[in-house]
């Protein structure tokens, strides 16, 4: 990955290519939000860049403020040496750094021991990053422009009964994020800010929404067909997945289908997904009888 996408370059300054994979979009945008949060703590400033690295403490941590044709710089650069001592080179500040970050840079230790210059997490007070501290600055960020992230959409009732479905936790767990909202479709991931191509990527027709994942997909339609699942034999899919996901429902209270033909449905949703990432991460394309027959296992 690294010879294709970042070969010259630290993976924090990687970009987006030209036919890059899916994957990789995903992992840029990643990027981006981890290099917004971190900070270089100063050693010896040789990996630290004048105005492309963040050292300034602030919420969230920036770079000095730099002229343009010095930002590439690296920070030793004002640094003065004499003999196993380190200091600040004023005139070297005023020459290149901003008038407003003079006072600011002058504050910041320089240690007597030249270690290398460290990158640390802004967002937590051992200087990792987690899942928690990440969220939190993504949704306290003063600077983001892109648009909120909605809370799990659906209705509760439907998500109460299939908590009480007589299925394996996983599937509840599955079709609960699916009602939610919560399932990394590719229209589901442009509204996060990720700038990625929305259609579907099996049949490349429509935008790949949840509903159009599991239901309405070319796909997916000759799977629940393969699958024959009763009474979704002649159904015409709703373009809403809660009146898909409920119609499957209805099926629990038909006393002429056996459990099994009850609860194929949720297998066959299960299956669909797995597939459809198979595509996405692996490049593998499963025949819509496959996953139909998979589902039956």
């Amino acid at each position: 990955m690294k010879a294709r996408y970042y070969k010259d370059s630290s993976i924090l300054d990687a970009k987006d290519r030209q036919q890059q994979s899916y994957g990789w979009a995903s992992i840029v945008a990643g990027i981006a939000l981890l290099k917004k949060g971190t900070r270089h703590i100063i050693g010896d400033g040789k990996s630290i860049r004048l105005g492309l690295d963040n050292v300034v403490d602030s919420h969230p941590p920036r770079p000095l403020h730099i002229e343009e044709r010095y930002k590439d710089l690296s920070l030793d650069n004002l640094f003065h040496y004499n003999g196993s001592s380190t200091s600040w080179d004023d005139s070297k500040i005023q020459q290149y750094v901003n008038p407003s970050d003079h006072d600011y840079i002058r504050r910041f230790y320089l240690s007597k021991i030249r270690k290398p210059d460290k990158l640390i997490w802004n967002y937590n007070t051992n200087g990792e990053y987690t899942v928690r501290s990440g969220y939190w600055f993504l949704t306290h960020d003063p600077y983001d422009d892109t648009p909120p992230i909605n809370r799990p959409h659906g209705s509760p009732e439907l998500k109460t009964k299939i908590w009480n479905l007589p299925i394996m936790p996983k599937l509840k767990h599955f079709i609960w994020r699916a009602l939610s909202g919560a399932l990394a479709t590719k229209e589901r991931l442009t509204t996060r800010g990720m700038r990625i191509d929305p259609t579907c990527p099996r049949c490349h027709s429509f935008n790949e929404s949840i509903n159009h994942a599991l239901f309405t997909c070319l796909f997916a339609t000759m799977a629940w067909r393969l699958a024959d699942v009763t009474l979704f034999r002649n159904l015409q899919m709703s373009d809403s997945i809660a009146e898909n996901i409920n119609h499957i429902l209805t099926l629990l209270q038909h006393k002429t289908i056996t459990d099994f033909q009850k609860l194929l449905p949720y297998w066959l949703l299960w299956r669909i997904w797995k597939a459809r990432n198979n595509v996405v991460f692996n490049n593998f394309r499963e025949s819509p009888t496959n996953t139909a027959l998979r589902s039956q296992a």
